[in-house]
């Protein structure tokens, strides 16, 4: 492909409300995605008329059917295993130059840094010293920002009207040291300021022989990760659109198994493999499981956690680990992106799940 402009395309198992998943296929087309492979990991109402006819979008669901007939022969139980699997069948089928593994509330910020990034190091595919080169997307974290309110538009109390309202914080190494007082009494559930990965996502050049994992490529058969190149672009990490879809998150990894999210440390006893990740995080859905039912306490500690006040942006402005420029999302003017609206189809998905959990807090 050298000497033409390379394409890429983006690919993501979903389990998310349809207009979250539109906003998805829609902005990322609109930057410059040739294409976008969305496999449902159950049927999502509402989704086809979202994003019927727009080209470059193909839609696979993942029914009882398609894993029969899968490789693997029968739906995983852990979802990150149905994700690299569902990864790996578009890596294979793409028509792109480059394939981006993410999930569906991770969005690229700008397509005119992903296709300067690609110009670069797309030539040097051709080099057979490098033979593979992962491009490696840094990840921010979209925080709420109640005091500041860098999105003037806001109305609730959380700083929010849109789901994608808010200020985005980048990981520190220097969090522990200098950051985490301002976080009292809830720092110990940030790592590295972020109360998600700070792994950042990876482009990964297709023909090559590599398996797409999470958050980089491997070698086919192996566990050595390619060659990892940053780029200038940033993936946004809308972790938690809105408070209750933030717990949410939690509570399904709080009830991964019967006791709380699975060990690292062993497997669990249906023979599902250890948790790999940051131990904050799986402290995170404990505390929610375990106080689901207390609506202050959930109100506070995910306002502790998930949104910052002008004291704790100035601490993160000192190390460069902080952006108030809004999120330009594309494509997506007809769709109602309001937080109420959010919620409204999240309890309506998983009410079921909510009073199981004994969930006491619906938001603002």
């Amino acid at each position: 492909m050298s000497g033409t402009e390379p394409t890429w395309g983006v690919v993501a198992t979903v389990d998310e409300p349809a207009v979250l998943v539109a906003a998805f296929v829609r902005h990322h087309l609109a930057i410059g995605a040739s294409e976008v492979h969305l496999f449902l990991d159950r049927p999502h109402p509402g989704l086809a008329p979202l994003v019927e006819g727009l080209k470059g979008c193909f839609v696979t669901l993942c029914d009882a059917q398609y894993w029969e007939k899968s490789s693997i022969g029968f739906r995983p139980e852990y979802h990150i295993r149905r994700q690299k699997h569902n990864a790996n069948i578009a890596f294979h089928h793409t028509q792109c130059d480059w394939l981006l593994h993410c999930d569906a509330d991770e969005f690229v910020d700008n397509g005119d840094r992903i296709k300067a990034s690609l110009a670069l190091f797309h030539d040097a595919q051709q080099d057979a010293v490098i033979p593979y080169l992962g491009i490696k997307l840094r990840n921010n974290e979209r925080v709420w920002c109640p005091d500041a309110k860098p999105n003037t538009s806001s109305d609730s109390s959380w700083g929010q009207t849109t789901v994608f309202d808010g200020g985005f914080r980048f990981s520190t190494t220097l969090y522990d040291d200098v950051i985490r007082e301002k976080f009292k009494p809830f720092g110990m559930y940030l790592k590295h300021g972020l109360s998600g990965h700070c792994s950042g996502k990876t482009m990964s050049p297709v023909g090559a022989d590599l398996e797409l994992g999470i958050h980089r490529a491997f070698k086919t058969g192996t566990h050595d990760p390619v060659n990892r190149t940053s780029s200038t672009a940033i993936l946004h990490h809308f972790d938690g659109l809105t408070p209750l879809h933030y717990i949410l998150k939690m509570l399904k990894r709080g009830y991964e198994t019967p006791n709380g999210p699975r060990s690292r440390q062993a497997p669990h006893r249906s023979g599902t493999p250890p948790r790999k990740g940051s131990h904050r995080r799986m402290d995170q859905a404990l505390f929610i499981r375990k106080n689901a039912s207390d609506g202050a306490k959930m109100k506070r500690f995910v306002r502790m956690v998930k949104s910052v006040n002008a004291a704790q942006i100035e601490r993160y402005n000192a190390f460069l680990a902080f952006d108030t420029t809004p999120f330009d999302l594309r494509g997506c003017a007809e769709l109602d992106l309001s937080a109420a609206s959010f919620d409204a189809a999240l309890l309506a998905e998983n009410m079921e799940f909510f009073e199981m959990a004994g969930l006491a807090y619906w938001g603002d």
